[in-house]
């Protein structure tokens, strides 16, 4: 979790320096920024994707450790 939050601040500082425009930056410096802010991006969605996908298979574990109780009381 600390690691979404990390990137998270990270997409958020890399905006915030575009958008204030405190620093000249040229613009080779500022299609690196939108680049590395697009990655960041990128990889936090996918970290949502594992972290969803992994949230989903818990829970059909746990569903299916459900039934097979419930089916070892039957027998």
């Amino acid at each position: 979790m600390k690691k979404l939050k990390q990137t998270a601040d990270l997409i958020q500082g890399i905006e915030d320096l575009l958008s204030k425009g405190r620093y000249p930056l040229t613009g080779e410096d500022e299609v690196l920024l939108k680049s590395c802010l697009s990655e960041l991006k990128q990889m936090q969605s996918d970290n949502a994707d594992v972290l969803g996908s992994i949230e989903k298979v818990t829970k059909w574990l746990l569903l299916l450790f459900e039934v097979c109780d419930k089916f070892k009381d039957l027998i």
